[in-house]
């Protein structure tokens, strides 16, 4: 629906987190949605060219994404 809607934003909508992932310097995670917050930080890891992840919900685990070898940023109290 947001293609319809909005295709000519030229927004890039993708099937799976790990496509999000590919070759990207950086994510954003906005939402505290249960499926976004168990994903498989490895396997995004393993795609990202920087693995550096902005957190702006404070809703994930930053030890664990420190031992796949992100850096996190919180931007919510």
């Amino acid at each position: 629906r947001f293609q319809e809607a909005y295709g000519e934003m030229g927004v890039v909508c993708c099937s799976s987190p790990e496509d999000v992932a590919e070759e990207a310097d950086a994510l954003v995670l906005v939402t505290e949605w249960h499926e976004y917050l168990e994903l498989n930080w490895e396997a995004m890891a393993e795609r990202m060219k920087s693995r550096i992840l902005v957190d702006g919900r404070n809703a994930l685990d930053r030890a664990k994404l420190a031992r796949h070898g992100f850096r996190s940023v919180t931007l919510a109290g």
